[in-house]
């Protein structure tokens, strides 16, 4: 079991270079099965929680542009390598016309490549977001702390966006809880 999970979020682990991740409590290393019975959440947890509620949300907010672009530069590249083909259709046979034949194909298919790449790591990064949110909360519902949270963007000025984040605790264990953050776009 990963029990630094539960760790990073309790205010009583201690990290010792010979020992490794010990309880205060106990100086012992954590031996919990599913949840530990002396965990104190620390005021981590609501940084944790803001951090990867923010990270998802910044990220499914470019869902939009980042599937325009692939649209509109796939169908960029499709026009240039179609364009390329019949150029070399239309072209006599001489090694200069076929060199700038192959260099504007190559140029289409390069820009399905990027456009390609850009899709892919989008869905990596929110595939990783979805990750890590499921991963927290699926501990925290072990210890029967359900939240909400609510993101709202506000305007961007100069490449600085101000993120307001509120998270409300529905059992009550902890209170609700807003911030505001500011990030580089």
């Amino acid at each position: 079991m990963n029990y630094s999970k539960h760790c990073d979020l309790c205010k009583n682990k201690q990290v010792k270079l010979k020992n490794g991740l010990i309880c205060s409590l106990t100086n012992k290393k954590p031996d919990f099965k599913i949840y530990c019975t002396q965990i104190d959440f620390s005021k981590d947890l609501q940084q944790i929680l803001e951090s990867v509620n923010i990270e998802l949300e910044v990220i499914k907010k470019d869902k939009i542009s980042i599937h325009l672009s692939f649209y509109l530069f796939s169908t960029i590249g499709t026009f240039i390598i179609v364009g390329g083909i019949s150029l070399l259709k239309s072209t006599e046979n001489s090694r200069y016309a076929i060199e700038i034949v192959f260099l504007i194909i190559s140029l289409g298919i390069s820009i399905f490549a990027i456009t390609y790449h850009n899709i892919k790591k989008y869905r990596r990064k929110l595939h990783n977001a979805k990750f890590d949110k499921y991963e927290i909360d699926s501990m925290l519902m072990n210890y029967g702390i359900e939240y909400t949270s609510k993101t709202s963007f506000n305007d961007k000025i100069h490449g600085t966006q101000q993120i307001d984040i509120e998270i409300n605790f529905l059992n009550k264990t902890k209170k609700s809880t807003r911030s505001s953050y500011t990030i580089d776009c």
